[in-house]
């Protein structure tokens, strides 16, 4: 999903990546209108924070409006990440 979104950027109007990461891809040539939510555990062992927040970096100096959600889980999104 995260290289769909920034290989075509006016697809999608909003995209959820839970517990999950970006893969780098050139682009986009558009100016993204995705508006993205990324929740995430801060003891997620399978995808490091560090990977994920990389990943919402990447996606803002794109253009993207990111919204970056941290609980206090490990690979899973919790009941606060569930709330936003």
């Amino acid at each position: 999903l995260s290289v769909l979104m920034q290989e075509t950027p006016t697809l999608f109007s909003g995209v959820a990546i839970l517990a999950g990461f970006v893969l780098e891809r050139t682009g986009p040539e558009a100016v993204p209108t995705t508006q993205v939510f990324m929740a995430h555990g801060s003891k997620d062992s399978i995808v490091p924070l560090e990977t994920a927040r990389s990943g919402a970096e990447r996606l803002v100096s794109k253009g993207f409006h990111v919204e970056f959600h941290l609980d206090d889980v490990e690979h899973k999104v919790g009941k606060g990440g569930m709330r936003e």
